[in-house]
């Protein structure tokens, strides 16, 4: 259960105890191939740079038998090219919680800590990034695909460690009474020589800048210690998930302004179509038509403007679905036409607007 601001480990722990979900309003998991902007929010973390507010929503204790019924997924502990994107099969129990904002962030920050690979490749942290003046648009962390925990750049300097073997110790460091600090310290160090001492030889000082750096940095950054002011995050409670929740999460993705891009509506469209998703992004695959425009195009031939707002489609569902079957017949059967004229077809679409 969460109280008061919780630390980022505190939010990772929930999140591995599966008491924090993904919605079926969220959209996949985006930073799939983009490593860097995975290390640059670590490296901000450490840095202590603002990485903005996660909002969280809080499923109420029901009596009634015809409360509202949630659907998501737990955060995934590793992402290859097996990975299923969308599994919105758990149903979200009473005093659950759930993501409205945040979901990249607390994914990439999860995967991190918990040591899951992306694509094979792992988190390590440059624990001597600090010991030489760098530009500051330098980053701190790097994907690596080795079995390694330990990765000695002599170029640079850097000395990379699994970043969950930085969190273990950090951890254990960040729990230890005054009194028992220097007992603990050897300790320690005793393990970072055990650790490190096989790839590649440092005198005592430079060990002992280590266990200072995990000691003075990383035990006293976000991922142990809140700062609202640097991450902060909001828990609603108390609210309808179908009404007031649901609108919240437009107002706060959208910001009151008309629909330009089709995230949303999919976000919405999936509570009530639950594999509307999926038929869009199936036909999305095999026409070479992006999902934006599919989208667009069916609510046009629906009856309404190709701009609009949420609240609307909402309301339009039955519609979209009953219209759908014969959308997608037309759309297979132009793209069949097209590319029997030219090869040029993807050029053709990327320049269609509605």
């Amino acid at each position: 259960m969460l109280i008061g601001q919780p630390t980022i480990m505190d939010l990772v722990d929930e999140i591995k105890n599966r008491n924090i979900l993904l919605p079926m309003i969220q959209r996949p998991f985006v930073w799939l191939r983009d490593e860097e902007r995975i290390t640059k929010l670590f490296d901000s973390v450490v840095k202590k740079f603002p990485i903005g507010i996660v909002l969280l929503y809080q499923k109420p204790y029901q009596k009634s038998k015809e409360a509202s019924q949630i659907f998501g997924r737990t955060f995934f502990d590793r992402i290859d090219e097996n990975t299923k994107f969308e599994e919105y099969d758990t149903e979200v129990k009473d005093g659950q919680i759930v993501v409205l904002d945040g979901h990249q962030r607390l994914q990439s920050l999860y995967l991190g800590v918990i040591d899951g690979p992306l694509y094979g490749k792992r988190l390590y942290h440059n624990v001597f990034f600090f010991r030489k003046e760098r530009p500051i648009s330098d980053d701190s962390f790097k994907f690596f695909k080795s079995d390694e925990k330990v990765i000695y750049d002599e170029d640079d300097e850097s000395l990379y460690l699994r970043f969950a073997e930085v969190i273990g110790i950090a951890k254990r460091i960040s729990k230890v009474s005054p009194h028992k600090k220097e007992q603990e310290k050897k300790t320690i160090l005793k393990e970072l020589k055990e650790l490190i001492g096989p790839f590649r030889f440092f005198p005592d000082e430079d060990y002992s800048y280590i266990y200072g750096y995990l000691s003075e940095t990383i035990s006293n950054s976000l991922f142990f210690k809140p700062d609202p002011h640097i991450f902060h995050y909001e828990l609603i409670t108390g609210k309808d998930f179908d009404d007031d929740v649901l609108e919240i999460f437009v107002r706060f993705n959208q910001g009151g302004l008309p629909l330009t891009k089709s995230d949303l509506i999919f976000s919405t469209l999936k509570l009530q179509w639950k594999d509307g998703g999926v038929k869009f992004e199936n036909l999305a695959e095999e026409s070479g038509i992006d999902k934006d425009l599919l989208l667009k195009t069916l609510i046009v031939v629906s009856g309404l403007p190709a701009d609009t707002k949420i609240q609307k489609v909402r309301g339009k569902i039955e519609c979209l679905k009953n219209n759908y079957d014969e959308f997608e017949e037309v759309i297979k059967q132009f793209h069949d036409k097209v590319r029997k004229i030219t090869d040029q077809y993807d050029r053709i679409y990327k320049n269609i607007t509605l």
